[in-house]
């Protein structure tokens, strides 16, 4: 019998889903560059055991959306460093901690008017909490569509959730 027996199309049901999946072409579009947002830091501070990344400073984070927009990529991933950690990962709560001030950084030095944005996260029981009240305020002309906020724990089975999302979103989208 010839390799493969099956051949699972879960993968490909829809075209963003067979954008993801796709083999051999690769494009800066298919990258997601991870951006490590420090509080304590004012220069970018190189990560010594990642090669050519760096420890960035809240402030660069306009600078460096607009960076990986000019260099085409996909999508970025934000890590956020607190000033300080405790055995609970309590800073993930803070509102003033790297990741939000980096977003409102972004948001607030970007004109976004007219743009339409699809707030989404992962959380252990937070929802999307304030962030769409704040994005709200900070680009009071962009079009805000329903969010997704799925639990970090249910993420490793949550395609479903996404890409019931996805067609939410965009139910035009060619299959």
């Amino acid at each position: 019998m010839p390799f493969p027996i099956v051949r699972p199309r879960r993968l490909r049901s829809t075209a963003s889903m067979r954008a993801l999946v796709r083999e051999v072409n690769l494009a800066p579009r298919d990258f997601v560059w991870p951006l490590f947002f420090s509080a304590t830091v004012e220069e970018p501070r190189p990560i010594g055991t990642m090669p050519g990344v760096f420890q960035l400073p809240v402030s660069a984070a306009a600078r460096v959306a607009r960076e990986a927009t000019d260099r085409g990529l996909g999508a970025v991933l934000l890590f956020g460093l607190p000033k300080t950690k405790d055995p609970r990962g309590s800073s993930g709560l803070d509102p003033n901690g790297p990741v939000p001030r980096a977003v409102a950084v972004f948001l607030s030095e970007n004109n976004l008017a007219g743009k339409t944005l699809a707030p989404f996260c992962t959380h252990e029981g937070s929802h999307l909490g304030q962030s769409v009240e704040d994005i709200r305020k900070l680009c009071p002309q962009t079009s805000l569509l329903d969010g997704l906020a799925i639990r970090g724990r249910d993420a490793g089975h949550a395609q479903g959730d996404v890409s019931a999302w996805l067609r939410k979103l965009a139910p035009a989208e060619p299959r």
